[in-house]
């Protein structure tokens, strides 16, 4: 995950500790330019377990913000693009059946994601069509998705989205279909016409013709 290229411009710089021993670990993902000027704060940290052994497959949970600096400038990395490829990224470390968890938190340094991805869900919008699940399903780990998720954050403002990765091929098809089926629900029903409702069912409209190619 180390030194992985999100664009042309910008690497990941990722610390890892502990590193000895099996278990859990806790990791710190920082922007890198090409001048090696590291970001100000982590786009994302967290803990990892790549177990593949029942009852507790693997997982990724952990913190995603947003908006960082690289020293007098400001990065939004919705607005950069740079959260796809983050999130793929992230998605290599979770196996197969295992889960990736995100925190949302609204007041987490302004950030328009979690912010609507709260809104979203509030309204009882599928997950996979807010801001921050469309990233879980992009990163492989849309299956299954729920939320809210709570926490423990000493805010008292942060749940969380959990999504999971398939186990093979063929839970990835059956739960792919039935997640069209809940999309096709929500653009069909939902009479909501702001700009909010118009940006959900656009991802809705996006996760299901990538549901269709990938099964095709």
């Amino acid at each position: 995950m180390n030194q992985r290229k999100l664009s042309n411009e910008i690497t990941l710089s990722t610390k890892i500790s502990p590193t000895s021993h099996a278990g859990p670990v806790y990791f710190e993902c920082m922007l890198k330019n090409r001048q090696e000027v590291l970001s100000t704060a982590a786009v994302f940290s967290g803990i990892f377990e790549q177990s593949q052994q029942d009852p507790a497959p693997g997982f990724v949970d952990g913190n995603y913000t947003e908006n960082v600096r690289f020293q007098a400038i400001n990065i939004s990395l919705a607005d950069t693009h740079l959260d796809v490829p983050l999130f793929q990224i992230l998605g290599e470390l979770v196996p197969a059946g295992g889960s990736f968890l995100v925190s949302y938190n609204p007041i987490s340094n302004n950030s328009r994601v979690h912010k609507e991805t709260k809104q979203a869900l509030e309204r009882g919008y599928p997950p996979v069509a807010t801001p921050l699940g469309y990233l879980l399903f992009l990163a492989g780990c849309g299956m299954g998705l729920k939320g809210p998720h709570p926490t423990e954050d000493v805010s008292g403002e942060s749940t969380k989205l959990q999504g999971f990765k398939a186990l093979h091929s063929e839970e990835r098809k059956r739960k792919g279909l039935s997640l069209v089926r809940e999309l096709h629900q929500f653009i069909g029903t939902r009479p909501e016409d702001d700009e909010l409702a118009r940006a959900c069912r656009t991802r809705a409209f996006a996760t299901i013709e990538k549901i269709h190619s990938e099964s095709g």
